[in-house]
């Protein structure tokens, strides 16, 4: 970060790449940069949040599907130990 001595920008700041002119887009005047990537985290944010709450319902649906398999599985077992108690009659 820098402080900028120009007449036009006095004391104004600025993100500047270390490398200097080695690379494009090597600068951007704070203010600027934080407002947008403000404005960037915010939408990331909402998508996030939004993401969230459909990857829990989508979790409370396989959980809610894995305790009905296991319920149905413990009776398949008690039908299969009563059918095999029958068979050894």
């Amino acid at each position: 970060m820098k402080t900028s001595t120009a007449v036009r920008n006095p004391r104004r700041l600025s993100h500047a790449c270390p490398f200097g002119r080695e690379r494009s887009h090597t600068f951007q005047w704070t203010d600027t940069s934080m407002v947008e990537k403000i404005k960037d985290l915010i939408e990331k944010v909402e998508n996030i949040e939004g993401a969230s709450v459909t990857l829990q319902k989508g979790f409370n649906a396989c959980k809610s599907e894995i305790d009905t398999l296991a319920m149905e599985s413990r009776v398949c077992e008690a039908v299969v130990e009563k059918k095999v108690r029958e068979c050894k009659m």
